[in-house]
């Protein structure tokens, strides 16, 4: 998870960063990585992509001050909007848009607040349980946390029964629309999940038909801990609502 900000020293001779978390404290394989001036890092398990590049040095991220290089320039391709089917470039290394690209150097990042609700019980108490940044830090570029607003179109086909709505709700800031759409559709998320967002009243129901009272009787036909509404539910990206990075904070 990239973050920027944070003051941890590497030693000159070292392979990997000083500072770094006991290992009882961190994930299975979960590395360290930093830019030469330590504005950027991140702390992940799948490596960082190669073309990642600090916005104040310049350099490439790397979980030690011996292992730097010259980051590769982003390689973009051409995509399809999945609604429209007009054409767009991103980054196949990435996997940003050059406008996700320029945003992310300019806009106002949010730090970690002592009331932010990244602090969780089962880590520190002064900083962000899932990007490690620590309060007044910035969060990481990709930290869960940090949301913004989209619109998904949600389909319910079920029995004969077919309803059409449009959702609006928040997502990780990061997520583009084909992860959007995976989280939605083939992840383990359940789809029986917006059963909740009845009294939120976050979906628009379009021609004025609600299924929630079809989609409760379906639900009531089978026992608590399972699922029966995925394959009757799709949930498909419409749009960003608001790009403006947020996260929450505790009462």
């Amino acid at each position: 998870m990239v973050t920027s900000g944070k003051e941890w020293i590497g030693d000159s001779d070292a392979n990997t960063w000083d500072g770094e978390p006991d290992s009882d404290e961190e994930e299975v394989n979960m590395m360290f990585y930093r830019c030469k001036c330590g504005f950027s890092q991140a702390h992940t398990s799948m490596g960082v992509p190669a073309c990642s590049r600090c916005p104040k040095c310049g350099s490439d991220l790397a979980p030690g001050p011996n292992a730097h290089s010259e980051p590769e320039p982003h390689e973009f391709v051409t995509k399809y909007d999945q609604n429209t089917g007009a054409p767009y470039q991103r980054c196949k290394r990435c996997f940003r848009t050059q406008a996700e690209l320029d945003e992310v150097a300019r806009v106002e990042w949010p730090t970690v607040d002592p009331q932010d609700d990244g602090i969780r019980p089962a880590g520190r108490s002064d900083e962000c349980f899932y990007c490690r940044s620590r309060v007044g830090q910035e969060h990481a570029r990709d930290c869960t946390i940090v949301t913004k607003v989209i619109e998904m179109s949600v389909v319910v086909d079920l029995d004969g029964y077919t309803a059409r709505g449009v959702w609006t709700l928040t997502v990780p800031h990061e997520w583009d629309e084909d992860m959007c759409n995976s989280h939605k559709n083939e992840s383990s998320w359940c789809s029986g999940n917006i059963l909740h967002e009845r009294e939120r009243r976050e979906i628009r129901w379009l021609d004025g038909a609600e299924p929630w009272p079809v989609l409760e009787a379906h639900v009531a036909k089978v026992p608590k801990d399972m699922c029966n509404t995925c394959g009757h539910i799709r949930f498909i990206f419409v749009r960003v609502v608001d790009a403006t990075p947020r996260r929450a904070l505790r009462s």
